[in-house]
């Protein structure tokens, strides 16, 4: 007898699973800007309220790093703390101003989580960010 097999109890549990994690999914996509990048941080998943602020499509992010929405704002070693922290397997916040395809300007308060291997090396990085343009404006008036 294959134990490999999953019996409909564990096929149950697996399809419900699933369907919470698409649930998840989705209550995530209404409220922020996701992205995910592989281990060199070429952007590899972007959601729609990404596209709708920087004003790119996902194939024109898709394969690209985050340099294509750098504001030129934040010195280079805002960056390096950054990828100094992730690398390490740590969790990095902060509020980063990016530039749209547009030329405009926005701000968003970022999270960079990095899911790592069995070894303890980040294999990719998931971003998730929130629009805080309007209190930004507000704070620097």
């Amino acid at each position: 007898m294959n134990t490999n097999i999953p019996n409909s109890d564990e096929i149950n549990a697996i399809d419900r699973a699933l369907r919470e994690l698409v649930r998840q999914k989705f209550a995530l996509d209404q409220s922020a800007i996701v992205a995910i990048t592989n281990n060199r941080g070429d952007i590899t998943y972007v959601n729609d309220k990404f596209c709708a602020i920087s004003g790119y499509s996902e194939d024109e992010l898709i394969g690209q790093n985050h340099r294509i929405i750098n504001s030129g704002y934040h010195n280079k070693a805002f960056f390096a703390d950054m990828w100094q922290t992730i690398a390490a397997g740590k969790v990095w916040r902060s509020k980063i101003k990016n530039k749209a395809k547009d030329g405009s300007y926005y701000w968003v308060a970022t999270t960079i989580t990095p899911f790592l291997d069995e070894t303890g090396k980040p294999y990719m990085f998931v971003s998730v960010r929130f629009d805080i343009t309007m209190q930004k404006s507000l704070e620097l008036e």
